[in-house]
């Protein structure tokens, strides 16, 4: 069973296509590979719907605090 954009209580607002764009799609019109969408709605349903393979995992960036600059600016 294919879930849909309605199941996920998703409102398309544009879809992007081969460098087209399709403002308020009908329901009806069905998502091809590649599709771009513009969604409103809960953002883990958004979540929900992309791949696990081409999700990003965000990792922070840490950097050192430069304890030099830290103890000068106390002062």
């Amino acid at each position: 069973m294919q879930s849909t954009v309605e199941d996920k209580d998703l409102n398309v607002l544009t879809l992007y296509r081969d460098g087209k764009v399709f403002p308020n799609p009908r329901r009806e019109r069905v998502l091809e590979a590649g599709d771009k969408l513009l969604c409103y709605g809960k953002l883990e349903a958004m979540r929900d719907m992309i791949p696990a393979r081409t999700q990003r995992k965000r990792r922070p960036k840490v950097q050192e605090l430069d304890t030099a600059i830290a103890t000068t600016t106390a002062q």
